[in-house]
């Protein structure tokens, strides 16, 4: 179920709303500290899982890998159990890209 940041204002109440108002107005310090919390802890959700086979990871584990890729402005993460996983990701990656030239 995708969920919009407008949905998510309706459902607040009053008091929260002008909290969130009172904070945009004096330069929004707790909002962007809230954002960017909740991203960190998005993108650490993400490490728990392998990108190639869906095993757990273990966030201890030295043969764990993750890999940052993607455009400066839209980065992408995939983590990975070891090092097979991670070449066969690169190398699915490698044919994505050559058959997207072939198309263009």
């Amino acid at each position: 179920m995708e969920r919009r940041f407008r949905d998510l204002v309706t459902t607040l109440d009053v008091e929260e709303l002008q909290k969130i108002q009172h904070d945009i107005e004096t330069g929004g310090i707790h909002l962007k500290n809230l954002v960017d919390d909740t991203i960190r802890s998005k993108l650490k959700e993400h490490q728990k899982v392998c990108a190639t086979c869906n095993n757990d990871l273990d966030p201890y584990s030295s043969s764990s890998y993750t890999l940052i890729f993607g455009p400066s402005d839209f980065r992408k993460q995939a983590s990975f159990c070891g090092l097979d996983c991670l070449s066969f990701f690169l190398i699915n990656l490698k044919e994505m890209k050559a058959e997207k030239r072939t198309d263009e």
